[in-house]
């Protein structure tokens, strides 16, 4: 990314919404957007030939030319109006519709294979994906949009009144010793040539902008992520009483964002001074040039202020990459972020891919692993060459001491765990249901979170309200329609029983609890591991737990001892 192309990244971002199935309305609408341009461009050649017409009524004082041409102006300035709400409107239109697109795509990629879940396992450079693909998309399209739009409008301009400069422009002699040259179209020449010199200090001198707006992007997501993990960790950092700590924290991120800002403000006035004096100090100059010609005779008042006008025109559409200096080193850091999530994306497809924990549907009715190696992101390792066969309807409970990598071989079996070697088979076509310890509540209804993340319509009144009487949750009855964020409503004990509802519900081949019993009383987690064994007699069981009490739900049990080792015994 040390040598990061705009360009290239506007391409890689970009470029498939105009070969999606939304390409013909997007085209369409483009096309549109680009004729009210071009008329718009159009408008302005005929006021700059209005302002001749109406400054010569007023240097020959004819009442009748004037109000004429005041005529003449209401209808430009009419179509004008037109011209730029509609182009407005329809930008605002195609915006929307390659935001949606756009937003899909990135969301199917992010949910697929679980890289929301895989981003998360090393350092890659991606921070706060989410912000990327809801407020970053954003900004892209609005930004790309305006500035390409507003470039060709200068293009334009730039042609149209490059030729009207040209023919109202006089013309300068060089000599040298005998020899002399006549250069036409001296107006033009001198624009072109200032304009030339602006944009060549004006990008020496604002490139530190691109990696300070980079910079700021990143440190306003983590700071904005900050305090999210606040309002969601509340009754944890409440009961700490972590006030203290968790300002000192927010403080450390608002610093990275206030001294860059600092940083960029502060580039961003020495660039402004030189746009103030660079372009307001060139005012006078088409009047100094073409003066000369008014007192001759040669212009009348009209052409001097038509001459001048085309000058100005020229000039700043020369200077379209001074002024906009901003606007494009923002995009481009927008750009370099959304690159890097979907190049980092992309990565992760292809290491699934070749992925050396296979994760293989087998004919074969018995859950089976041959030969893993399951390691640590930094290599260690954590299983060494285990195997192990489990038939439909037995238990295994896998025991250890607290980081010897009991989860982590749930995961792997999961299919979520990329970092090690071995193979996996599961039964072809059933369906492997995992509990891990804090089961997730999506907000909105109880029954909806109870059923996740299947649809209501697959289970009956009955069916559901029997399953929470059996799993000791009569008291959430009447609450099966509430809506509410339930991961805070309820406590651990009450969500752990949910999620063993959940699984009986859903009846799936294979059940994989990680630690799913940790915040129940023994009582109660007895009752559940009877109802498991009742309500799903064929169903597989693996356990990662601590208690002894566990064993006796069990017929199989792994022992992991740290550093590859490990004992099974059934």
């Amino acid at each position: 990314m040390e040598h990061f192309s705009l360009l290239q990244g506007i391409w890689r971002v970009g470029n498939h919404y105009w070969r999606s199935k939304a390409k013909n309305y997007a085209i369409l609408l483009l096309m549109v957007i680009i004729g009210l341009n071009i008329t718009s461009v159009y408008i302005q050649v005929w006021l700059n030939q209005w302002r001749n017409v109406f400054f010569n009524t007023l240097q020959d004082r004819d009442m009748t030319a004037f109000l004429d041409s005041l005529y003449l102006w209401g209808g430009l300035i009419l179509a004008a109006w037109a011209v730029s709400v509609y182009q407005n409107y329809l930008r605002q239109l195609l915006a929307v519709s390659w935001r949606s697109w756009l937003t899909d795509r990135l969301l199917g990629e992010y949910l697929q294979s679980k890289k929301y879940y895989c981003l998360q396992l090393q350092d890659n450079g991606i921070d706060n994906p989410d912000q990327m693909i809801c407020e970053d998309v954003k900004l892209f399209i609005d930004s790309l949009l305006k500035v390409f739009l507003w470039f060709l409008y200068n293009l334009g301009i730039l042609c149209s009144f490059t030729l009207i400069l040209w023919e109202l422009s006089g013309s300068f002699s060089l000599s040298w010793r005998e020899s002399s040259i006549t250069i036409h179209g001296d107006m033009v020449w001198i624009a072109v040539a200032y304009a030339l010199m602006v944009d060549f200090v004006m990008g020496k001198m604002g490139h530190p902008l691109v990696q300070l707006n980079f910079l700021q992007q990143r440190y306003e997501a983590n700071f904005r992520f900050a305090l999210v993990r606040l309002r969601e960790y509340a009754e944890e950092i409440a009961l700490y009483s972590g006030e203290n700590r968790e300002r000192h924290l927010l403080s450390n991120y608002f610093k990275k964002v206030y001294d860059n800002l600092q940083r960029s403000i502060k580039r961003q006035k020495i660039l402004d001074s030189l746009i103030f004096f660079l372009c307001r100090g060139t005012e006078p100059l088409p009047y100094i040039v073409a003066v000369p010609r008014f007192f001759s005779g040669e212009l009348q008042l009209g052409g001097l202020m038509q001459v001048t006008g085309a000058f100005e025109k020229v000039q700043r559409s020369l200077l379209f990459f001074s002024s906009w200096y901003k606007e494009i080193t923002e995009l481009k850091a927008i750009v370099k972020r959304l690159v890097i999530l979907m190049d980092t994306m992309e990565e992760f497809k292809r290491l699934g891919q070749k992925q050396s924990i296979k994760i293989i549907e087998a004919p074969e009715a018995a859950f089976s692993v041959e030969n893993l190696n399951l390691k640590l992101p930094n290599g260690e390792l954590l299983l060494d060459n285990f195997a192990m066969r489990l038939q439909p309807g037995e238990s295994l409970l896998i025991t250890g001491s607290s980081g010897c990598g009991k989860s982590t071989l749930i995961k792997a079996i999961a299919g979520i765990w990329p970092f090690g070697e071995g193979h996996i088979y599961i039964p072809q076509n059933q369906q492997c249901l995992f509990l891990p310890q804090s089961p997730y509540l999506p907000v909105g209804t109880l029954r909806e979170a109870l059923l996740y993340p299947r649809s209501s319509q697959e289970y009956s009144e009955e069916s559901i309200q029997g399953i929470l009487k059996k799993c000791c949750l009569e008291h959430l009855l009447e609450r099966l329609d509430d809506q509410e964020n339930w991961s805070h409503v309820l406590s651990l004990g009450e969500q752990q029983r949910i999620a063993f509802a959940r699984a009986i519900l859903q009846r799936p081949q294979w059940l994989f609890l990680d630690e799913a019993t940790s915040g129940l009383d023994e009582a109660t987690e007895k009752k559940l591991y009877s109802l498991i064994r009742s309500e799903l007699k064929g169903t597989g069981v693996m356990s990662v737990g601590h208690r002894k009490d566990l064993f006796v739900y069990h017929q199989k049990i792994l022992t992991m001892k740290g550093k590859g080792c490990w004992d099974l015994v059934a």
